[in-house]
């Protein structure tokens, strides 16, 4: 029987397992540009082969080709109510990182270990987002997770090459690259140790914060303070979620603590924060829901003043509804 539990943006990344499973999905992400662009062209230049010749390792690890035949294992994994399979991935992706150390000027075998590598690799970061997704049943989620995932893509397309270039001026050789990856996947597998089996299949945790008094803050300076000091954005998502626990505990809401690591790490989070919390306001208030279009489009091109319409709703219900909590 399928589970019927279901988590909310705000418990996902208030957890553990969210944050695991991210750092897991970015160690074997991050050097696949490596394997898929960086290894090829340094094989051809140092052991002589034709453009021709080459062309084998190029094919096996196709963009589009890996992708489609990821979601064979992808689809394999997601039967299993586990992270097992993340770990079994995690150790093949291991294994072909040795033999392609150890039988570097070989085509036929390089070819098979980078596809390998590229399949499973895209197999864990679809296979993620699923997860991610299933648990809030939210194909918006689904947008935002995977889309963490894309931009760890995004960020590897310029660490990678420049730790290996760093990597091949220190020492001359391309082998101690290789140790460097293994050591990240095995330290991105370790980050998953701590995760529960379970991953999202029960209940989240109820997340109680303590609430304060002061909640009434000025707008002219905070929207000074957010234009000047663009860090304090980052305190006013602590403060904002600390401040509407005086009204509700709704499990919709981040606590400060995940508000502010969400705030300075995980992109595109201060905007889907901006809309949960206006979302609790209008209920609070008893208003009809307001549009939120022109809020996204604030909250990417003129933050500031984003902040300063959520912070004038959190001001309205300090005036307006009795603490309830």
């Amino acid at each position: 029987m399928e589970s019927s539990v279901r988590w909310t943006w705000a418990d996902l990344v208030s957890s553990y397992r969210f944050w695991g499973l991210i750092i897991f999905s970015f160690s074997i992400v991050s050097f696949k540009y490596f394997i898929a662009s960086y290894l090829p062209v340094y094989i051809r230049h140092t052991y002589g082969y034709e453009f021709s010749e080459i062309g084998v390792i190029l094919l096996s690890s196709n963009f589009y080709i890996v992708t489609v035949l990821s979601i064979i294992p992808a689809w394999i994994a997601s039967r299993e109510k586990s992270y097992y399979f993340l770990q079994l991935y995690a150790s093949v992706i291991i294994i072909a990182l040795l033999i392609t150390y150890y039988y570097i000027d070989n085509l036929m075998i390089i070819s098979i270990t980078i596809f390998i590598i590229g399949i499973l690799g895209s197999a864990i970061s679809l296979l993620i987002s699923a997860i991610l997704a299933k648990a809030v049943d939210s194909v918006e989620f689904f947008v935002l997770s995977f889309g963490l995932v894309l931009f760890s893509n995004f960020i590897s397309n310029f660490s990678s090459p420049i730790s290996a270039s760093l990597i091949m001026e220190r020492t001359g050789d391309i082998h101690p690259i290789f140790f460097n990856l293994i050591i990240q996947v095995i330290i991105g597998m370790l980050f998953l140790l701590p995760v529960r089996k379970t991953l999202f299949n029960e209940a989240p945790p109820i997340r109680k914060t303590p609430c304060i008094k002061k909640d009434q803050h000025s707008l002219m300076n905070l929207f000074l303070l957010s234009v000047f000091i663009p860090f304090y954005i980052i305190y006013w998502c602590v403060r904002a979620h600390r401040d509407i626990r005086n009204y509700s505990q709704s499990a919709r809401l981040l606590t400060p603590k995940a508000a502010g690591w969400c705030s300075a790490l995980v992109p595109f989070a201060i905007p889907v924060m901006l809309i949960n919390l206006t979302d609790v306001t209008d209920e609070y208030l008893l208003q009809k829901k307001r549009s939120r279009w022109a809020l996204i489009l604030l909250s990417f091109f003129f933050l500031p003043i984003a902040i300063v319409i959520v912070q004038s709703y959190l001001n309205q219900l300090s005036d307006n509804v009795q603490p309830s909590v």
